[in-house]
């Protein structure tokens, strides 16, 4: 009851409820690369991909999106992701933690051919939780074992100097929501 749907085709909800109030994305076009660290590591920032947004209400939604294009310099190796908010990691966006398996937003293990990549996506529906500026940014931790472990986002884990290594760029979109 109460949705229209607009001539130009734009749907509305009752008391604005639901409506797509604002949208801001950064987009990363060049390499971030960083090495393996051991267990007891923690997790870095994927500098250059973060967004922020000024919600207009504290229960208003924020749904974070991403794609990232990502390899690894060794095969069979893991990276794990987590979204973080205001400089924490944002635990609901993640899986439950179990042992030693990680709570994370998103987990990546390269195959056996390091020039390949992956696109990752995922996308989480946050609660503002207050009306200041929010920084949601994507932070990584990647596995080490013997030699050096890397991981790349733009680009294949070789990141060899060919025209067929074609370097992508990676996104986080944010959307406020009407609640």
């Amino acid at each position: 009851d109460g949705i229209t749907l607009a001539s130009n085709g734009k749907v509305t909800f009752p008391n604005n409820t639901g409506n797509i109030l604002q949208v801001v994305s950064t987009t990363k076009q060049d390499v971030f690369s960083i090495e393996g660290v051991n267990s007891g590591g923690s997790y870095a920032a994927i500098t250059g991909l973060s967004a922020a947004i000024t919600p207009s209400s504290s229960s208003n939604k924020i749904l974070i999106t991403c794609s990232l294009t990502v390899g690894h310099s060794v095969a069979r190796y893991q990276t794990n992701f987590r979204l973080y908010k205001a400089g924490s990691h944002l635990t609901g966006a993640s899986g439950t933690a179990t042992g030693n398996r990680e709570a994370v937003w998103m987990n990546f293990k390269q195959n056996d051919v390091t020039a390949d990549r992956e696109i990752l996506s995922n996308q989480y529906l946050d609660t503002a939780g207050g009306t200041s500026s929010i920084t949601y940014q994507i932070y990584v931790k990647v596995e080490d074992g013997s030699g050096s472990k890397i991981f790349r986002l733009n680009t294949g884990g070789d990141d060899n100097d060919n025209w067929y290594n074609g370097r992508a760029s990676s996104t986080i979109t944010l959307m406020e929501i009407a609640a």
